[in-house]
């Protein structure tokens, strides 16, 4: 199994999956903002590491333990 949660973008670069709009309204809530802030929130709520491609085509959220992926999907309702 893996601790990774991947986001594939269009062709203009938005992302397809609504799960990282939740992300971003979620950590925006909080008093984080812009990528590098996204980033910050995730490493300190979820002991995540939130990671862009290189042309922008995709979003990623790796977890350090199965655990806190667990807990993350708790928190937004994610099933598999």
């Amino acid at each position: 199994m893996t601790n990774t949660i991947l986001f594939k973008r269009d062709k203009n670069g938005h992302t397809i999956d609504p799960l990282m709009d939740r992300i971003r309204e979620a950590a925006r809530a909080e008093g984080w903002s812009r990528m590098a802030g996204f980033k910050d929130w995730a490493k300190e709520t979820y002991n995540a590491t939130l990671r862009v491609g290189m042309y922008d085509d995709w979003t990623s959220i790796s977890f350090k333990t199965e655990q806190d992926l667990e807990r993350f999907k708790q928190h937004f309702g994610v099933e598999e």
